[in-house]
């Protein structure tokens, strides 16, 4: 039976958790070895996973992830970055680190990572996203100095609206930038983020100053030809994906 159907029939072995599948092991390896052949060959990706399941497939797309462990502006922030623009959008991505003992921090399951031929890889300059920016120490961190950063601007002038953390349009937090931006202030300094906006610059624009991707040490691969990342990397992508647990990956290697 091919991996499609177990989707759209239903024939799930076990339940699901979170947006892991549990599917058959012999369908989870043809797979690999039709749609994922440059994962086999490129340096071997890892996610943790609470799952007893010996194979697992996730389609990220499918699905908008929110953050787990802080709350999602930032999410919303990276997807409205225009130097962000050709990267994954983390909402609709995989999570995972190209070592095999990093990935149980997060979870008690290690499982091999295969993404499908042809889709952009996200690679984080350090070992986790929190700790890549030169600016912040963690998306918490960002969170708050993001909302200071609106909080400021509504006692002054009285024009902005909270929103929910758990929001997942990017366009709401795009139009209190843009409220901003009618404000037409000629020059302020902002100690937050310790940046001038100056006259005539869009918020976003400065904004994508401080966390240029290029600039904060991102890159990005690509899985349609075998890929190199150094290892203990986070990495992100919208690519469909097979899991394999660390058994079945021996196995598969054997085999």
């Amino acid at each position: 039976m091919r991996l499609q159907s177990y989707l759209q029939e239903g024939n799930l072995i076990g339940k699901k958790t979170g947006r892991s599948v549990p599917i058959d092991v012999k369908d989870a390896k043809k797979t690999i070895m039709k749609e994922c052949k440059n994962a086999m060959r490129s340096t071997p990706i890892y996610r943790g996973v609470n799952n007893d399941a010996p194979a697992l497939f996730i389609e990220p797309k499918k699905s908008t992830r929110l953050s787990e462990y802080t709350d999602n502006y930032y999410m919303l922030l990276f997807q409205l970055l225009p130097s962000w623009k050709k990267y994954p959008k983390l909402s609709k991505s995989v999570i995972g680190v190209t070592s095999v003992g990093k990935s149980t921090n997060w979870a008690s399951k290690s499982f091999r990572v295969y993404p499908y031929d042809g889709y952009d890889i996200g690679v984080c300059p350090f070992e986790h996203f929190w700790g890549s920016f030169k600016k912040v120490n963690g998306m918490d961190i960002l969170n708050e100095k993001l909302m200071d950063f609106l909080d400021y601007y509504n006692r002054d002038h009285k024009q902005l609206k909270n929103f929910s953390p758990k929001e997942t349009d990017p366009n709401v937090l795009k139009s209190e930038f843009e409220k901003i931006d009618k404000l037409k202030l000629e020059k302020t300094f902002d100690d937050i983020f310790e940046e001038y906006f100056f006259g005539g610059e869009k918020v976003i624009k400065t904004f994508d100053r401080i966390f240029s991707a290029e600039d904060n040490g991102f890159s990005l691969e690509d899985s349609g030809s075998t890929y190199n990342i150094p290892f203990a990397r986070q990495i992100w992508t919208e690519a469909p994906c097979i899991l394999l647990s660390k058994k079945e990956e021996r196995r598969f290697k054997k085999g």
